[in-house]
């Protein structure tokens, strides 16, 4: 679809820097009141308006060792593995249908007390959560549509 086609591109990275994170990534992440991370923002835009906002995490790391790779996941996954002496496992994506905060919105330049769709993403290195992303997209501006088809390895019901 539409977004994935966006998502190919290269992000724009509006910021990349090292700081004591939110309180709900702070608990998601599982750190101390004053453990830093480097944080991430990086846009995709459509027809000139931005389409995709994303809010991504990192901890154990330094801005100077990702900032150069901020803008493609590939390329940010080789420097966290290279960084941390891991390797990348797997990644739990959930999706949420969402009032976007104020702030989020005005990114995304939509108005008023806009809907939109977050995606929590939690990326492991084993058991160990190594990034915890955010993304976020309009939906007045597009529909998410799921297909799912019954599996033929399935047995028949009697």
């Amino acid at each position: 679809g539409i977004l994935q086609q966006i998502a190919q591109q290269p992000a724009r990275v509006q910021r990349v820097a090292r700081q004591v994170p939110p309180p709900d990534v702070r608990a998601g992440l599982g750190l101390d009141e004053h453990e830093e991370v480097v944080e991430i923002i990086r846009t995709w835009t459509q027809a000139g308006k931005p389409a995709i906002l994303e809010r991504v995490y990192v901890p154990g790391v330094e801005v100077a060792d990702v900032a150069y790779a901020a803008a493609e996941d590939r390329t940010l996954y080789e420097q966290i593995e290279r960084q941390r002496g891991v390797r990348i496992t797997r990644a739990e994506s959930v999706l949420r249908a969402c009032v976007l905060t104020t702030d989020i919105a005005e990114q995304l330049q939509v108005m008023g007390d806009a809907t939109g769709f977050q995606v929590e993403r939690r990326t492991y290195a084993g058991d160990t959560l190594v990034e915890l992303r955010y993304t976020y997209i309009a939906s007045a501006r597009y529909d998410f549509q799921v297909t799912l088809s019954r599996s033929q390895l399935l047995p028949a019901s009697v």
